[in-house]
């Protein structure tokens, strides 16, 4: 009877084990995604919307991804109602913004008066865009959903403004939460844009993010070296070792790594052959043709003059922005696959490859194919491959979508190495309407900085629940908050004569 309980006890330990193995294996693939939630808010009503208004706008503010503040329009025929959201620092990283409505079902005609743009400081980017399919995500609720966008100037807040028009009459339009969202590799590189795959090389050729591997040539093991790259480890092949990655019948895509070419390197993408030498980086021409730079031709090719004086490293990036067919290009594909395909006969028929080396366009080359060449094509889940002679390869990231230039160019900096300056040290410039709170946290005496003009303006303190807890004329920029007032996490609301109001979150310890 013992024997079969050891026995029994055995098998447990060893299933236990087992599973712990495979739950730490599994737990390293996860990178991690941080997230920065909006930090403060404010909102206008213009002054012909007599009918609109704003019920609590501070629930936009923090990371409870269920209140909201509310934006209704009424029955105004004229004017418009905005919040702008702002972020405690200024980035490129990823926005995403969670909206939707009371009842109503979502849809881009419920959303046709709704508008959207990205500020620095109290500048507008000039990127106001109508909120559309390309950048609106409705859920299984349809009643939410949520506005992904990637920003290509730095910003630290983001208006939303809803014109008369938008949303039926009475309905009401909100705004859960807003945040920013970044990529944190091995080597705690912060990134401003998320990767589909990404593959660090710490002694493996496995994918961090889907645990892919890359499919190495037989008999050829992968070779590693500490401490010569970007951290840890790094991939060194004195042969050629050929990799493939599933495109996922994808065209759009970018690739991004850092390499020390020693030999050579050799990337094809979607059967165009991209070589890598100490001295140039070129294109096989025999499928593509290079676009010309009317600006100036000189950058043409870009020459690998210098090497990073620290590392011996260059970063390199290329991107595959997808080519559509032209309406005459579908009737043709129609006329000799099916009449009735439009799903097929819509495939890119091309696409626009741009290189960039350590964060500089270099050049750009277009490649073309029949409609529907990379779905028939055998080979069409092998549609970018790599292979390394005498090349050392780090940090390699796959992105399933057409990075914009701007964060293209911040790539290499993000890694902080000697030398290397960043756009995204830019600070904000203060502007007019600059306000916040010190100390935060407080024990009770608070001083309200910045330069709006206070004269003749209201505060506010509301709980996290939205419950107005302290009302209070301005009488001077420092007072004490109400003893009465327990320890917690407020939101403290400035509206000014003019009425705009200002929030911030006010932490309260005793």
């Amino acid at each position: 009877m013992k024997k079969h309980l050891q026995a029994s006890s055995c098998l447990r330990r060893a299933v236990l084990l087992s599973f712990l193995t495979f739950f730490m294996n599994n737990l390293s693939f996860a990178q991690v995604t941080t997230k920065t939630y909006v930090s403060g808010e404010n909102h206008s009503i213009s002054a012909v919307c007599l009918s609109c208004g704003i019920q609590n706008p501070q629930n936009a503010i923090g990371n409870n991804e269920d209140d909201y503040s509310s934006l209704k329009i009424g029955t105004a025929l004229l004017g418009n109602i905005s919040q702008t959201l702002e972020f405690p620092t200024s980035s490129l990283k990823k926005l995403r913004i969670g909206i939707g409505t009371g009842n109503s079902q979502l849809s881009i005609s419920l959303l046709s008066g709704a508008t959207i743009e990205t500020m620095n400081g109290n500048t507008s980017n000039g990127d106001g865009r109508i909120i559309d399919n390309n950048i609106l995500k409705i859920g299984s609720q349809l009643n939410r959903a949520t506005i992904e966008l990637q920003p290509t100037k730095l910003y630290n807040k983001v208006k939303i403004t809803l014109n008369t028009g938008a949303i039926s009459v009475n309905s009401e339009f909100r705004i859960y939460y807003a945040h920013q969202s970044e990529f944190i590799t091995l080597c705690n590189t912060s990134l401003p844009a998320t990767p589909y795959y990404y593959y660090p090389f710490d002694w493996q050729i496995q994918d961090k993010v889907h645990n892919y591997h890359f499919n190495q040539e037989p008999n050829v093991d992968p070779q590693f070296e500490d401490n010569s790259v970007i951290c840890g480890k790094a991939l060194k092949a004195y042969n050629t070792l050929k990799t493939d990655l599933t495109s996922e019948n994808r065209l759009e895509k970018t690739i991004s790594f850092w390499a020390d070419v020693e030999n050579s390197l050799f990337v094809n993408v979607f059967g165009t052959k991209i070589t890598i030498d100490k001295t140039s980086f070129t294109v096989n021409q025999d499928r593509a043709y290079r676009i010309p730079d009317q600006d100036d031709d000189s950058l043409f090719p870009l020459k690998l003059s210098k090497q990073n004086s620290s590392t011996g490293l260059h970063h390199y990036s290329i991107k595959v922005t997808p080519i559509l067919p032209t309406p005459f290009e579908k009737l043709l594909c129609k006329s000799r696959i099916d009449p009735e395909d439009t799903i097929h006969c819509s495939k890119p028929v091309g696409g626009i490859i741009s290189k960039y080396i350590d964060g500089n366009l270099t050049e750009k080359y277009k490649i073309t194919f029949q409609v529907g060449y990379h779905d028939s094509n055998p080979d069409s889940e092998k549609l970018i491959s790599l292979t390394t002679e005498l090349a050392k390869i780090d940090d390699l990231l796959i992105y399933q979508e057409a990075l914009p230039d701007e964060i293209l160019k911040v790539l290499p900096a993000a890694y902080s190495l000697p030398g290397v300056s960043s756009p995204l040290a830019t600070k904000i410039t203060p502007t007019k309407d600059l306000f916040t709170l010190s100390p935060n946290p407080t024990t009770g005496q608070i001083t309200l900085n910045g330069s709006i003009d206070l004269e003749g303006a209201d505060i506010f303190i509301n709980n996290t629940f939205g419950k107005e807890i302290f009302r209070s004329k301005y009488h001077s920029r420092t007072f004490n908050l109400p003893t009465t007032l327990p320890g917690g996490i407020y939101l403290l609301t400035v509206q000014t004569k003019d009425k705009k109001t200002f929030t911030q979150k006010l932490i309260l310890t005793r």
